[in-house]
């Protein structure tokens, strides 16, 4: 027998197939020929064989004359598949997935479905290709036919149990006020030496809420705080006279002495080169006797010079005089304590020691008068004599 080579072609692809989708399972010459069966008949022999005899005596009949029997092993090929490319469908379910979404106005055991999960569906086509009776490749294809639909659950993520603490302070006790005299203090100034606390309870309470519910109160922290009475200075030195105006010590300035007492012209007080409109104050705690505004006084009136002044009546016998101002704060009769303003410097009035003469310009003309019992009448003396002078 002559030997005919024959050209194996490759299986043709399928066109239009479901999908895109493919696996590819090549299947060798020897996988193919383990499909070949291989069947084992067993006969028992009870008569005539078609081409041979029994192993006994043959009776007339034909039949065996004995209980014999034989065995033959028979070898059979299972039909091949004809050559081509074979499709075999089957569908398959597609899961759903579970999504939660969170939602922390919602306790954290509580949920909530919003939407039920649906399982997809997917078809798939296996594909198998056979050539001179054995498998040369094989493939799938799959489609899926409808998307499942995930399951959407709402899960709450606000906490069952909260605990919240809460600190407050109860008064038990007030403090009192004592007043202290201080003898290097002058009369009429306080000075807080002590602060005045009152006797508190402390106390921390913690609360614990189960879905928003209180459900337990506990003390767990208290502190008691003992009273401390308040203490209060009072002067008892008698007041000294300040500077009419606030000083370098007081976080002013220090002004210039422009002119001092007497002299040749008997001047009768200071004058301080003090800027316009700087304030002037009490020298110490008295009552405005006097307060008098630039021309009220006529020239024919010696006070017309002093302009617009204030005086001012102290204790232990003294008036103070505060001239040449630009403005006035109080008017007679006010109580006024030491450093208290009184005014605002300037230039009114006649600022020199003749009639005729030139203005000198701004300044604050001061004086201290000082009640004489023999004269039955105040009458000036040397401010520095009094005042907490500097060098």
């Amino acid at each position: 027998m002559n030997n005919v080579n024959k050209k194996r072609t490759a299986p043709k692809r399928m066109r239009n197939l479901p999908s895109k989708s493919r696996t590819f399972k090549p299947i060798s010459r020897a996988a193919a020929a383990a499909g070949v069966l291989t069947l084992s008949l067993i006969f028992t022999s009870c008569g005539e064989t078609e081409h041979g005899t029994t192993a006994g005596t043959q009776g007339s009949t034909g039949k065996p004359a004995g209980n014999t029997s034989a065995t033959t092993e028979v070898t059979t090929a299972a039909p091949a598949e004809k050559d081509g490319t074979h499709e075999t469908t089957r569908f398959e379910e597609i899961p759903f997935e579970t999504v939660y979404i969170p939602n922390p106005e919602m306790y954290e055991d509580e949920e909530l479905t919003q939407a039920e999960g649906e399982k997809g569906k997917a078809e798939i086509t296996e594909y198998r290709t056979y050539l001179g009776g054995e498998l040369t490749a094989e493939w799938e294809e799959r489609k899926t036919l409808t998307e499942p639909k995930n399951r959407v659950i709402i899960r709450g993520t606000k906490p069952i149990i909260t605990v919240k603490e809460n600190t407050v302070t109860e008064t038990l006790e007030k403090y009192s006020t004592i007043y202290e005299e201080c003898g290097t203090m002058e009369v009429g100034t306080t000075k807080l030496k002590t602060e005045g606390k009152n006797s508190v309870a402390v106390k921390t309470y913690r609360y614990t809420y189960t879905k928003g519910e209180l459900t337990v109160t506990e003390l767990v922290a208290e502190e008691i705080q003992e009273r401390v009475d308040e203490v209060i200075l009072v002067g008892t030195k008698a007041q000294s006279f300040g500077m009419p105006f606030i000083d370098a010590e007081n976080g002013g300035v220090n002004y210039r002495l422009t002119q001092s007492y007497g002299g040749s012209n008997n001047h009768r007080g200071l004058d301080f080169a003090v800027y316009y409109g700087d304030p002037i104050i009490a020298v110490m705690d008295g009552t405005v006797v006097e307060a008098y505004d630039a021309g009220y006084f006529s020239k024919n009136n010696l006070l017309w010079t002093y302009g617009t002044y204030v005086v001012i009546e102290h204790e232990g016998g003294f008036r103070t005089c505060y001239a040449h101002l630009s403005s006035r704060t109080v008017k007679k009769g006010d109580t006024v304590k030491k450093g208290q303003t009184i005014g605002r410097s300037g230039n009114t009035g006649r600022l020199n020691t003749t009639a005729t003469g030139p203005y000198a310009g701004t300044h604050l003309h001061f004086e201290i008068r000082k009640y004489s019992s023999s004269k039955k009448a105040y009458v000036t003396v040397d401010p520095k004599l009094y005042l907490p002078w500097w060098k």
